[in-house]
């Protein structure tokens, strides 16, 4: 499911990139929540990409980048969780296998 909704996922992942020591500014949700990059999944699926690597201030720091792609009545979430410098390195992949995303249902055989 939704599991509280953007604002309520992108606030838990936050704190848990904080409770890993990376120092965030003090707005650091609002500056995630405005750069939000959409896209489509399969040219079908309303899809967010949500990157905390720009609120992260070392090239150390652990950070997150995560895919979200949205359903009809749930959502998938495709979370990479490391280093800021590798993190940067392998964004465009991530957000690849989320536009690759496709629905198989027992009708498509």
């Amino acid at each position: 499911g939704e599991a509280g909704g953007l604002e309520a996922n992108v606030s838990r992942w936050l704190d848990q990139v904080k409770s890993e020591g990376t120092k965030m500014p003090e707005d650091a949700l609002q500056k995630i929540l405005d750069k939000q990059e959409k896209f489509f999944a399969s040219n079908t699926f309303p899809s967010i990409l949500v990157d905390f690597t720009g609120v992260t201030p070392k090239p150390t720091d652990k950070t997150i980048i995560a895919g979200i792609i949205s359903l009809e009545t749930s959502s998938i979430f495709f979370k990479l969780i490391g280093e800021k410098e590798l993190l940067e390195q392998n964004k465009g992949k991530l957000k690849s296998l989320c536009e690759s995303f496709s629905l198989i249902t027992g009708n498509n055989k």
